[in-house]
């Protein structure tokens, strides 16, 4: 199975914080292909290899967290966790932690372009 799950590119170099997690919002491509959408309330949508789902996301900080609820999930029940590195045109994942090789290589596969 390919990986699925993508993440986060900021338009500004702002710093990410819970106040301002907003800024994550949107749609994103990740070097692999993958597509997620970071929706308000904390829900992300992702898209990959044909496999839709969608999972719940957390921003602290620097800190962003998903965790697999989606019953079709390949990794279910499972939670990563991962540093946002900004820069002017994408976003990247550091891996801290996380049990689920798809998804934290899939999010550590590149930088994330923003495509809305």
């Amino acid at each position: 199975m390919q990986s699925f799950i993508k993440a986060v590119v900021l338009l500004v170099a702002a710093p990410l914080t819970a106040a301002n997690a907003y800024a994550l919002e949107g749609r994103y491509t990740a070097p692999t292909g993958t597509q997620v959408e970071f929706c308000a309330g904390g829900d992300l949508a992702v898209d990959a290899a044909g496999l839709s789902l969608v999972e719940t996301y957390i921003v602290d900080g620097e800190t962003l967290t998903i965790a697999s609820t989606a019953p079709n999930s390949p990794c279910p029940d499972t939670t990563g966790v991962y540093t946002v590195s900004e820069s002017e045109t994408g976003v990247s994942f550091i891996l801290i932690e996380d049990d689920c090789d798809i998804r934290a290589a899939d999010l550590t596969s590149g930088e994330w372009t923003r495509t809305r």
